[in-house]
């Protein structure tokens, strides 16, 4: 992906948005280019090929970043780029910002929407519950749940902005796509802030949130293993599927069973979470007390 001012737009985005480390540095610089711009009106026209729906909430952000700062953020899709047009029409984005009501109906997807602490996020878990091309056992399927439902509240209710988190989830025939993303403060703020420790780097503080156990008082943005995202984890893993949870400076990469940790070289505002789940009707997972003999 490529951006670059031109006469018509302010930003222009053309090549592919997909599911890469690449992606979230170009949506970083975008994110920072909209909240240090002078204009109160940016125009951000998209020619892009492809973006991927597992990061819609992420590149939607910008228009919530806009707000934050009181800028108008508008995305103007050209009619010609028919496949995109049609993509951010079927995944809601397009009728969410025109607040058009009308629900979408398609049954392979969540389409974008906002995450609310209320009566709303039960069923938008269940929603996504429904989606997953695995099988489980009941006790497994009913542990992922109470930590998915854990895992959208947090990303809402400390964000410390009254800006809704936003989600998207998405199936194929090869995949599940499930993304949250805030644009609050972050867990590297949040981590330091916790521990009084400024020259804990970006990288460090998300090491430090997923230590079991740690967590980072009432008032944070930290999901640590033991607030919510312990059995999601191993379920990535166990599905050799793959999760990106960025924040700041740092991203927490699974990839199959593998995991690491990285430093962008750009900060995420907000934290995203993205998890792809591999379609896996055979394998039944269950939790370990289950499998003993």
């Amino acid at each position: 992906m490529n951006y670059n001012q031109c006469e018509q737009a302010d930003l222009t985005i053309i090549g592919e948005l997909r599911y890469c480390k690449k992606s979230l540095e170009n949506i970083a610089n975008l994110q920072e280019m909209v909240r240090n711009s002078l204009k109160k009106k940016i125009i951000v026209e998209l020619k892009a090929r492809y973006i991927s729906p597992a990061l819609y909430p992420l590149f939607m952000s910008l228009i919530e970043i806009g707000r934050q700062n009181q800028k108008q953020v508008i995305l103007l899709c050209k009619t010609s780029n028919v496949r995109l047009t049609k993509l951010l029409s079927e995944h809601g984005v397009v009728s969410y910002y025109s607040n058009n009501n009308f629900g979408d109906t398609a049954t392979n997807k969540l389409p974008y929407t906002d995450v609310k602490i209320g009566d709303g996020t039960p069923e938008i878990v269940e929603k996504i519950n429904s989606l997953l091309p695995v099988s489980m056992s009941l006790q497994y399927r009913s542990r992922f749940t109470s930590k998915l439902y854990e895992l959208f509240i947090n990303s809402q209710k400390h964000s410390k902005t009254n800006i809704p988190a936003k989600a998207n989830a998405y199936k194929d025939k090869n995949y599940f796509y499930l993304s949250i993303c805030d644009v609050g403060v972050g867990i590297p703020f949040n981590v330091r802030n916790f521990l009084k420790n400024d020259e804990f780097d970006d990288v460090s503080t998300m090491k430090w949130a997923f230590v079991d156990g740690n967590s980072a008082a009432e008032n944070s943005t930290v999901i640590s293993r033991g607030s919510g995202l312990g059995i999601i984890e191993s379920f990535v893993k166990e599905n050799h599927g793959k999760m990106f949870f960025a924040s700041g400076k740092a991203l927490y990469h699974i990839h199959d069973t593998k995991t690491e940790f990285i430093a962008l070289p750009k900060p995420i505002i907000g934290t995203f979470v993205t998890i792809r789940i591999n379609a896996d009707k055979e394998h039944i997972y269950m939790i370990p007390e289950e499998e003993k003999p």
